[in-house]
C-alpha cells in the first residue's frame, strides 16, 4: 500500500513476510503479532507516511520507520500508544519514534541497541530501537539516536553527530 488511509479495529493483525505501507497514514487499533518487518516509509520525493499502533507490539515484530531522503525534515513517524505492551523493534532511518505513557523517568542507557529508562535506579521501560547510519552523499542519517522525554512520552529520532537527551540524563 503506497498511499492512502488504513485503519484497521479490534482482534490481532498477524504480520508474516515483508509488509510495506509506503507514504500512507496507518492506524493499527490492534495488537500486532508476527514474525518478520512492517516498513512505514516515505516514498521518494512524495509525501511522508504515518503510522500508529494502540494495541500490544509482539517480540517477533520489527517496526522500519524509514523517511524520505530527498527532502528536508524528511521525517517519518511511528506512534506507540502504549508503551508499556511494546515488545518489538523499532529501525529509524530519518524517521521519529513517539512512545506514549512510559511514566515517570529521569534518566536512559542505551546499550547493544536497547533502551532502558530509569525513575532513580529502577527500570521503567525497555525497548529495542536502532539508528541506520545513510552513506548516500548529501543525506543527514548518521545512525546516532536522540531522545526527549516530556510529559511521560519519549520520543526518539535519529540523526546528527552524537547522541542528545532532552528531559532527561543519562543513567550511571
Amino acid at each position: 500500500m503506497m498511499f492512502g488511509k488504513l485503519a484497521v479495529h479490534g482482534g490481532t493483525v498477524l504480520f508474516s513476510g515483508d509488509n510495506n505501507f509506503g507514504s500512507a497514514t496507518v492506524l493499527l487499533d490492534s495488537n500486532i503479532a508476527g514474525f518478520d518487518t512492517i516498513f512505514d516509509t516515505t516514498a521518494p520525493r512524495i509525501g511522508f507516511g504515518s503510522m500508529e499502533i494502540t494495541g500490544a507490539v509482539g517480540a517477533g515484530v520489527t517496526i522500519a520507520v524509514v523517511g524520505n531522503t530527498y527532502v528536508y525534515p524528511r521525517i517519518t513517524t511511528l506512534t506507540v500508544d502504549n508503551a508499556k505492551a511494546f515488545q518489538g523493534a523499532v529501525t529509524l532511518d530519518h524517521g521519529s519514534l513517539l512512545l506514549k505513557g512510559v511514566g515517570v523517568v529521569d534518566s536512559l542507557s542505551y546499550k547493544n541497541s536497547t533502551v532502558s529508562l530509569f525513575h532513580g535506579n529502577a527500570v521503567v521501560e525497555t525497548f529495542k530501537v536502532v539508528g541506520v547510519p545513510n552513506t548516500q552523499p548529501g543525506n543527514v542519517g548518521s545512525g546516532v539516536l536522540n531522545f526527549t522525554y516530556a510529559a511521560g512520552n519519549l520520543t526518539v529520532f535519529d540523526g546528527g553527530a552524537a547522541t542528545k537527551l532532552s528531559g532527561l540524563t543519562l543513567h550511571a
